[in-house]
C-alpha cells in the first residue's frame, strides 16, 4: 500500500542540501516582497527537490519533516508561518495541491502527472498489461511495479 512517504526506492544516499541552506537569514520570512518572493522561489525549489529524493509525497503543515524546514548546525528553523508560506508558494506554482481539507496537507508534485501517466504506461507495455484491468493497489504496489519509479506511488498522484 503506498504511504504519504512512498517508503520504497528513494535515491540512495544523503540528500544534498544548497548552499543558502547554510545561511541564517533564509529561515525567516523576508520582509521586502521581492526579497520574500525570491525567498519562497528558492525554499518551492529545495522542498521539490527534498521530496523527490525522499519520495516524499505529502506534507503536512503542522508537522513537516524537520531535516528539510530545520538545519541544526546553524541553529535555525522556519517557523510554522514560513512553513505554510512555502507550501502556499508550492500549491501557487502549481507543483502542489492542498489535500483533505483545508491547508494543512499537501500533495507535493515532484514530478507532473504527464511524467507518472508515462512512466505508469512504460511498465504496462514492459509487462504485456495492455487491456488488462489493474487496480491502483497493483499498479504501485505489484509484481510489475517493483524497482520502478511508480513503486509506493501515493494514490491521490494516481488520482491526477
Amino acid at each position: 500500500m503506498a504511504t504519504e512517504t512512498g517508503s520504497a526506492g528513494g535515491a540512495p544516499g544523503a540528500f544534498e542540501f544548497p548552499p543558502h541552506f547554510a545561511y541564517p537569514p533564509f529561515f525567516t520570512l523576508q520582509p521586502v516582497e521581492q526579497t520574500r518572493a525570491r525567498q519562497l522561489s528558492m525554499w518551492t525549489e529545495l522542498v521539490l527537490a527534498y521530496c523527490a529524493h525522499a519520495r516524499l509525497f505529502v506534507v503536512d503543515a503542522d508537522a513537516p519533516p524537520q531535516e528539510l524546514f530545520a538545519n541544526a548546525a546553524l541553529p535555525r528553523k522556519l517557523e510554522p508561518r514560513g512553513v505554510r508560506a512555502v507550501l502556499g508558494a508550492l500549491v501557487d506554482a502549481g507543483s502542489g495541491e492542498w489535500i483533505g481539507g483545508g491547508e494543512q496537507k499537501v500533495l507535493v508534485m515532484w514530478r507532473r502527472a504527464e511524467e507518472w501517466a508515462s512512466e505508469i504506461e512504460s511498465i504496462v507495455h514492459a509487462n504485456a498489461l495492455a487491456g488488462s484491468v489493474l487496480t491502483l493497489e497493483e499498479l504501485t504496489s505489484g509484481v510489475e511495479a517493483q524497482g520502478t519509479p511508480v513503486e509506493g506511488l501515493h494514490i491521490e498522484v494516481l488520482h491526477k
